[in-house]
């Protein structure tokens, strides 16, 4: 019950929030898609996990860089966040 009214919540907000009014995600896979899957494929406590986590790590005091010719991310947790899983629209606009 908790996972499809998990589910049903971010469907409701894919439907009612424009994707050009959404804050950009700094992660590939958005937010709410991951955190969707999650509860999909894992579970209840998976999706809450996936959410806190992101929540907590996503769009808050991250430092971008360079290592090696690849884009980084080191999120506010000291997470390392690898050029192929970050959201190509953040690696574009920091090579130009």
């Amino acid at each position: 019950m908790i996972v499809w009214l998990a589910k049903k919540a971010i469907e409701y907000y894919w439907n009612t929030r424009p994707e050009n009014q959404r804050k950009i995600c700094i992660y590939r896979i958005t937010c709410s898609r991951h955190v969707y899957n999650e509860f999909g494929n894992n579970g209840c406590i998976a999706g809450i996990r996936a959410y806190f986590y992101r929540m907590k790590s996503c769009n808050h005091g991250y430092k971008l860089s360079l290592k090696k010719d690849m884009v980084v991310i080191k999120d506010c947790n000291g997470n390392l966040i690898l050029e192929n899983d970050i959201n190509p629209l953040i690696v574009k606009e920091f090579k130009n």
